[in-house]
């Protein structure tokens, strides 16, 4: 998941009358529960992010650079809540319930992921209607949602602790660690050592 912080009062300035009404959550407090199920990164967000990664920039320059991607990041998310409900509009009440709640049982194991027909089974929708509706809400089938998502969490971890690489990928349910590699580097434009070197890099330049 991506995280960033900014004032109410920048974000009503900034978007004025084109903040969408699903966006509102994201500016109230005590309303985690719609952060954790919707603020998913879409690919062209991801590839903005990695372009932040992997830039050489430094100090001050970072700064601003960082900063520019966050206002493009904000454009890209009000947009893509924007058209969120024309979108799922083939969903009826009761399929957008069962998709949120499959991603919640998703998320709740990361590291030994039910498959799709399972994670069907327990909400009561077939797997092309599940896989569907993860499209429709989240942007991705369940497994690409699945993979970024503990991805994700990889390359957190791997910035804030100094846990090795091999361990990171047992915890988010890689058996073969090259396996971890390869998906890490096709995800983010970086190795994870790689990626280890630059975080170090910039948190010394800070």
């Amino acid at each position: 998941m991506l995280s960033y912080s900014i004032s109410e009062e920048y974000l009503m300035r900034a978007l004025e009358k084109d903040l969408p009404a699903t966006f509102l959550p994201f500016v109230k407090e005590g309303d985690e529960e719609f952060s954790l199920l919707e603020f998913r990164p879409t690919p062209e967000m991801r590839r903005l992010v990695r372009s932040v990664i992997s830039s050489p920039l430094v100090g001050s320059m970072r700064s601003l650079f960082i900063e520019g991607a966050v206002l493009q990041l904000i454009a890209l998310k009000a947009s893509f809540l924007s058209n969120q409900v024309s979108s799922s509009g083939n969903l009826n009440e009761y399929e957008v319930a069962s998709v949120q709640r499959a991603y919640k049982l998703l998320m709740g194991s990361l590291s030994t992921p039910l498959s799709l027909s399972e994670l069907a089974y327990k909400v009561n929708l077939g797997e092309k209607r599940l896989n569907s509706g993860f499209k429709r809400i989240f942007g991705g089938t369940v497994f690409e949602v699945y993979r970024n998502e503990r991805l994700e969490i990889a390359r957190k971890t791997i910035e804030q602790s100094d846990a090795s690489l091999s361990k990171i990928a047992q915890h988010i349910g890689y058996r073969h660690y090259n396996n971890f590699i390869s998906a890490f580097t096709r995800q983010f434009g970086v190795s994870p050592a790689k990626y280890r070197r630059h975080s170090r890099h910039n948190q010394k330049m800070e």
